[in-house]
């Protein structure tokens, strides 16, 4: 009497199951942008820049920059470019965990101030050391505009009708 795996009804079921679930993880795997490839004309960091912000200087509106997992030390600002800004798997918490921008506490460690738009997009990050940027922001209380001079914004600053996807 042959009683092998394929044979008995439970067999048959775990059978069933562990292929679905190879198909689930096959799947999870998938190689699209964002998660964990660069979709090609993407400026990469650190393989074409050193730095976050040479790659921003370089760009123009529309690209996509993409940053590898590491720790960068510097406070970037957008600079009025519609750009993507991410890292190489934003849904992946593990990869925004190990893609940090330090900002050293000098200042906001990323900026908006020059009207960038929803298009401007940055995904996929751990933004720290921020020790915000000192502004002057106007404010109307009870009918009065009064303005306050004092730091602002020491993760991220958006100013001056900057509207970025964050």
């Amino acid at each position: 009497m042959n009683t092998g795996i394929t044979r008995h009804p439970l067999g048959i079921a775990l059978i069933a199951v562990v292929f679905i679930t190879m198909i689930f993880v096959l799947s999870a795997c998938d190689e699209g942008p964002g998660n964990g490839t660069v979709e090609e004309g993407a400026i990469t960091v650190p393989d074409d820049y050193s730095s976050i912000q040479d790659a921003i200087d370089a760009a123009e509106d529309g690209d996509v920059i993409v940053v590898s997992t590491g720790t960068y030390n510097e406070n970037i600002n957008f600079e009025g470019k519609n750009i993507t800004l991410r890292s190489t798997n934003p849904e992946d918490p593990d990869v925004r965990e190990q893609t940090v921008i330090d900002g050293g506490r000098t200042g906001s460690v990323v900026t908006f101030e020059n009207e960038e738009s929803e298009e401007a997009v940055i995904s996929g990050f751990t933004i720290t050391g921020g020790g915000g940027t000192r502004t002057t922001l106007e404010f109307v209380v009870e009918g009065e505009t009064r303005e306050e001079q004092a730091y602002y914004g020491g993760g991220m600053i958006i100013i001056n009708g900057s509207s970025p996807t964050v």
